[in-house]
């Protein structure tokens, strides 16, 4: 079998050292971001044991960071934003008092930087620098530099420099950091890639690219960098495709361990790292491992992530393959719906992935919103509360309105229906609830029983019929009434004209005869 171009080293990166080495828990020189406090880029380093070896030290650090990305702001320090193009980086910000602004800026060099000082490694063995030329000059003036054209051969932990043809750069536009050499390669681990993230590199030792290497004064050395041991292993993370006809899927990285499925040729899997010639990968929801002597990596490549609403388009996002993508939201939901997530089938009644979700990208997807209708409620009532129907509508639905109801009469009013408390829609939008207006109208008083009946409880003038309205709102809508109005639209009888004379009568006669009486 052909060897793989994916070599594999790292991540117990150095054989046991035979010196007994002090174990201490590694402290963070500067805070750290929420952002990159949430992630676990953080868990990882936070829970690094420091060696006193400052080789061994610099490179776990660094490995810990395998696969951060850089953001497009601040809110990114986190590393997961796999479409991030801007340079935001925790690395940079932890390097504020080097670099005024913080955030936004090449970071290659911060890495570095950012990795030393976390290791327990002084200023004056690794400065503080976000600039390969500094890093250069300053390594020049310890004596501590070597071209590529002197022949030295790099080891674990040592630096290296790059300088591109075109960048504006004295001496050097890239730095990483050397995880080893062999078969004629230099291994690295970098920042920012060309994949704009933490990452493993390989060249050929004799590439034109490379300038030169610095040999950092280090503390605790052991001296036993020539050799490695590949238990955990040495790949670029990334798309690879399988080569051969099939290729087994195991439950872990032997070939004694069980089978759980079985791929065909073309068949592209993401691999976040290795163990010996093994890669670790998930396969419809289960952690499997391949044979990375039966794959190739595949070119970077960018897909599509298609948002709709039934067969309308409503957002689409571009993801790197083997990254993962950050599911958006469904920014405009259509009224009387509920937006429960989206789907890969279009007729779905059920989501699969929420907003804020995660998804492995390894090839344009096509995402369905789940939407559920809202139910919408129309109530009528009458004046007194009493319900006089219920239904539960979908929107958009013609409403019915019920029969005009009735009100029955009491003591002094009939009750005439005129319409609602407020306007009637048809089409069902939103919950609804109606009350029953009615008119007030006096009854009319039954007539006298006798024309000629003059007695004082029958006599005045009475209205034969009288008819008393609810007032209406300025609005125009009719109010229902609580109580039945109180009117006075009766006048009081006033005494028959006849009555006055008589007694008008009675008073002159008195009067008269009691002038007689005196004369006499």
């Amino acid at each position: 079998m052909r060897k793989k171009l994916v070599l594999l080293f790292v991540a117990v990166l150095l054989i046991l050292p035979t010196l007994i080495l002090p174990i201490s828990a590694l402290k963070l020189t500067y805070s750290p971001t929420d952002a990159y406090k949430s992630s676990i880029f953080y868990e990882r380093l936070v829970n690094l044991k420091l060696t006193g070896d400052q080789r061994r030290d610099i490179l776990n650090v660094a490995i810990s960071q395998l696969g951060y990305h850089e953001g497009n702001s601040r809110s990114e320090f986190h590393g997961m934003n796999y479409l991030g193009s801007q340079n935001y980086v925790e690395y940079n910000y932890a390097n504020k008092n080097t670099l005024d602004a913080g955030g936004s800026y090449y970071w290659c060099a911060s890495f570095v930087t950012f990795c030393a000082r976390q290791a327990g490694i002084s200023t004056s063995t690794v400065i503080n620098s976000v600039s390969c030329d500094n890093f250069v000059v300053n390594f020049k003036s310890q004596g501590r530099y070597k071209t590529r054209a002197s022949g030295y051969t790099p080891v674990a932990g040592d630096f290296i420099f790059f300088l591109d043809s075109g960048a504006n750069r004295t001496y050097a536009s890239h730095i990483g950091i050397v995880v080893g050499v062999s078969g004629g390669k230099v291994y690295t681990i970098e920042g920012n890639t060309s994949r704009d993230m933490v990452n493993y590199r390989s060249y050929d030792l004799g590439n034109s690219r490379i300038v030169g290497y610095a040999v950092p004064a280090y503390t605790g050395t052991t001296g036993n960098y020539g050799d490695f041991e590949l238990k955990n292993g040495y790949v670029e993370i990334g798309i690879y495709k399988v080569t051969s006809d099939t290729l087994n899927l195991r439950s872990s990285p032997t070939t004694s361990s069980s089978i759980v499925h079985t791929v065909k040729k073309s068949t592209e899997l993401y691999i976040s790292e290795a163990s010996g010639d093994w890669g670790k990968t998930v396969y419809n929801g289960k952690t499997v491992w391949i044979s990375l002597h039966y794959v190739t990596p595949k070119d970077v490549a960018d897909y599509t992530i298609t948002y709709r609403v039934g067969n309308d388009k409503v957002d689409s996002q571009t993801a790197r393959a083997g990254s993962t993508a950050k599911i958006l939201p469904l920014d405009e939901i259509p009224i009387g719906y509920e937006f429960l997530g989206w789907s890969r089938k279009q007729s779905s009644s059920s989501a699969e992935l929420s907003p804020s979700d995660s998804l492995t990208v390894t090839g344009n997807v096509t995402l369905y919103a789940v939407l559920k209708a809202k139910p919408i409620t129309v109530s009528f009532y009458d004046w007194d509360g009493t319900l006089i129907g219920k239904t539960v509508y979908k929107y958009g639905d013609t409403v019915l309105e019920p029969s005009a109801p009735e009100r029955a009469s009491d003591e002094k009013f009939d009750y005439v229906f005129v319409g609602w408390d407020k306007s009637f829609i048809s089409t069902a939008r939103a919950d609804r609830s109606y009350t029953a207006v009615y008119r007030a109208v006096e009854k009319t008083l039954p007539p006298s029983s006798s024309n000629n009946n003059t007695s004082q409880e029958n006599d005045g003038d009475i209205p034969n019929d009288t008819t008393v309205e609810s007032p209406s709102p300025e609005n125009g809508s009719p109010e229902l009434p609580n109580e039945a109005p109180i009117t006075e639209s009766q006048s009081k009888p006033m005494p028959a004209k006849s009555s006055i004379a008589a007694f008008l009568v009675l008073i002159i006669a008195t009067a008269t005869l009691f002038i007689v009486k005196r004369k006499f």
